[in-house]
């Protein structure tokens, strides 16, 4: 939906963004910067079955925002359904935040994902907060395998039933789990390269755990058997 990677192939906007480019050289790196102050921002397509999809992403940067939602809108009747920031997940100041979010969390809400035609990001009232946002796209990731790796970190074992080990080429600050729904069931302060996270306590099924540090902000999956 939106990015370099990604075509922009929307048929009209609404609201109000900027598109900057935040390459200090030669190259481009464009991204919507949009003031909630003065309004939020939409895009809108021909109607388009998005239904194959698992999940939807976006990369956002703030110094400053408390509030901010990304909408999926569907047609035939319009239906537009949520996620919102702070309360599915906090919002993280001064560095560029991953956020990939479950269909489920939509199509539970009554989310038609046949006949999606617009998304947007607003607030529910004028808030004070400028927000720089990126890579906008839809994916269907696979999700399963006996290891996650990345140039970053080294996941295992996935599944898993009591322990989930990390060996990472930088310092992780913290982590954050989140179910199905995209709701927070874990956060700990971790500030280390190797460590182990006990999820014996959850519940069988698919989570997302977000993984924190000084540069980075990644994404992984894993199943709790």
């Amino acid at each position: 939906m939106y990015g370099e990677t990604y075509p922009n192939t929307y048929q009209y906007s609404f609201g109000t963004a900027e598109d900057v480019d935040l390459d200090p050289g030669v190259g481009v790196n464009n991204a919507l910067k949009i003031n909630f102050a003065e309004a939020g921002f939409g895009a809108g397509y021909a109607q388009t079955n998005v239904s194959t999809a698992q999940y939807v992403h976006f990369d956002y940067w703030t110094s400053n925002a408390t509030t901010f939602g990304f909408y999926l809108i569907s047609n035939s009747p319009v239906t537009e359904k949520i996620y919102r920031l702070p309360e599915q997940e906090p919002i993280v100041l001064n560095t560029w935040k991953s956020v990939t979010i479950p269909m489920s969390y939509f199509t539970n809400q009554g989310f038609n994902p046949v006949t999606w035609f617009q998304y947007k990001f607003d607030v529910l009232a004028a808030t004070a907060g400028t927000v720089y946002f990126d890579n906008i796209y839809f994916t269907s990731s696979a999700l399963s395998s006996d290891s996650f790796i990345s140039p970053a970190v080294k996941m295992y074992p996935n599944p898993t039933s009591n322990y989930l080990n990390f060996d990472a080429n930088e310092k992780i600050d913290s982590i954050t789990i989140t179910n199905a729904l995209g709701q927070i069931v874990h956060f700990k302060t971790i500030d280390n390269n190797d460590f182990s996270i006990d999820v014996s306590e959850l519940t069988k099924g698919q989570y997302f755990i977000n993984l924190s540090s000084e540069e980075n902000r990644i994404t992984k999956i894993f199943i709790k058997n």
